[in-house]
């Protein structure tokens, strides 16, 4: 296995690690301080991190060769080995010191952390109840949860080692938004307070990074932060190290492979419950991975003392995510303890977030849009054209995209909600009238869109899937047709969905 990644010294220059055969003996890593607010993305005054947005002051990074341990009342960075003070930490808080949940802690912060909802698999604190529902649209997983969050839960103690592979998904399909649209994917111990974590946009712009977070006495640390590209395997693994007089543990985090983002932990209790976990800071699909979902893959718990259950006990919970396309949020498609997987979904492709309202752009022209004729309360039948934008947006431009979980989009106009765009007569011929008509599930009324490049996409209505929603003879002017035509791959049948 080869892990890839980016020297950001480098810019673009492109380094290989061999993970069975080392090439180059690594330099061990300078020591470093507090991380500054500058390497990692901030809003007023926060970082973001994997455990929501907490002050700068609170966030730190430490090194291979370092760890974090409570001396004489001090929270000090010692070197591993000998103590060797580092840094002094100071005095933690009473409150800092009987913090045991990251994500508890992280809400005094911010309100934005309140959306983020994470189980604690022993203490039971946040709990939510899954509901176990029918999987129609994924016939190889037996379990699909319905719930509106994106990680799994199991509780578990005396934990030796916790391991997980997951490949490094797509970028996402707007990577020029200027808003923190940071992503992470992590397995983790004690509700995530231990996790090594892939980040996306964390202060290094439209990029993917590696780092080791961890969460003790009220403060946050993470390793050294690694650059690593897309389609990259990697595994993430915690272990237990050590248990002296009862009075501290400690554990390692590792990316196998990449030894100078490895850290080790020590903490005043022990890391129970295992963790599986996506979370994003935007509910905007066009700023997650491009891609329908990610496998955490090869899931393996092994105890200090005997072995776990043949299958692991998952509870599914999460925050305010939005439906996915195909309904799906976390899927178990393995339960076992020995080579279990999760699967996160994300969009399908094509960046739109179901249930949102969209303009339709044509690629023809900026300033013109997919309108129901002559807007108001539109009766059932009502053709489709091409029409320049109206100021202020008008509701026969803007529809709505409802995923009918089978690959398809109902598009409802704003204008008259109990319609839909339809091709007249559910025809199949080239030629064939685009218009709204009542809602009936008919194979007219179910589109299929699929990204077509640059921001654009195409629509397919089900009842001719060879045909695409076409501007008549790539004409620009108010009131051109829009019909279904064969598809032809030309801007005259390609739609940007601008979101309302």
């Amino acid at each position: 296995m080869k892990i890839k990644w980016i020297s950001l010294a480098g810019g673009l220059a492109i380094l290989c690690l061999v993970v069975t055969v080392s090439c180059k003996k690594e330099a061990a890593p300078t020591h470093t301080s507090s991380t500054s607010p500058s390497d990692l993305a901030q809003a007023g005054g926060l970082v973001v991190t994997p455990y929501g947005k907490v002050p700068a002051n609170k966030v730190f990074q430490v090194d291979n060769q370092s760890t974090v341990k409570l001396i004489k009342g001090h929270l000090q960075i010692v070197e591993l080995g000998t103590d060797r003070l580092i840094r002094d930490l100071g005095v933690p808080s009473a409150a800092d010191l009987q913090a045991k949940d990251p994500y508890e802690y992280a809400r005094q912060f911010s309100p934005d952390n309140a959306r983020l909802i994470h189980h604690n698999p022993v203490s039971g604190a946040d709990a939510l109840n899954p509901r176990p529902v029918a999987n129609s649209s994924a016939s190889k997983v037996p379990t699909v949860y319905d719930f509106s969050g994106y990680y799994t839960s199991a509780p578990y103690s005396g934990i030796k080692s916790f391991t997980t592979t997951w490949v490094i998904p797509n970028k996402s399909l707007d990577t020029s938004s200027s808003d923190i649209v940071t992503n992470f994917l992590w397995n983790g111990l004690d509700g995530g307070a231990l996790q090594p974590v892939m980040q996306w946009d964390n202060g290094y712009g439209s990029n993917y990074t590696l780092a080791n977070w961890y969460f003790t006495d009220g403060n946050y640390f993470h390793g050294t932060i690694v650059p690593v590209l897309p389609g990259t395997s990697v595994t993430g693994v915690i272990t237990f190290v050590s248990n002296p007089n009862d009075t501290t543990w400690t554990y390692t985090e590792q990316f196998v492979g990449v030894p100078s983002a490895n850290v080790t932990v020590t903490r005043t209790s022990e890391a129970t419950g295992v963790v599986e976990c996506w979370e994003a800071y935007t509910q905007l699909m066009n700023l997650w991975p491009n891609q329908p979902y990610v496998a955490m893959k090869d899931i393996a718990l092994t105890l200090r003392s005997g072995s776990p259950t043949d299958t692991l006990a998952w509870a599914a919970g999460g925050g305010s995510a939005p439906a996915t396309p195909t309904g799906l949020n976390t899927v178990i498609a393995n339960n076992s303890s020995s080579n279990g997987e999760v699967d996160f979904y994300f969009g399908d492709g094509t960046g739109i977030t179901p249930d949102s309202t969209y303009q339709l752009v044509t690629a023809l022209i900026s300033t013109s849009v997919l309108d129901v004729t002559g807007g108001g309360a539109s009766p059932s039948g009502t053709k489709v054209e091409l029409y320049s934008k109206n100021s202020p947006v008008s509701s026969n431009q803007v529809f709505q995209l409802v995923s009918l979980n089978n690959g398809y989009y109902e598009l409802i106009p704003q204008n008259a909600k109990s319609l839909a765009l339809s091709v007249k007569g559910n025809g199949t011929a080239n030629g064939t009238q685009a218009d709204v008509e009542t809602y009936t599930g008919a194979t007219g009324q179910q589109w299929k869109i699929s990204y077509a490049g640059s921001g654009y996409c195409t629509l397919s209505p089900r009842c001719a899937p060879s045909s695409s929603l076409d501007v008549y003879a790539s004409e620009t002017g108010n009131g051109t047709k829009v019909e279904i035509w064969s598809t032809t791959g030309n801007p005259n049948q390609e739609w940007q969905f601008v979101m309302q």
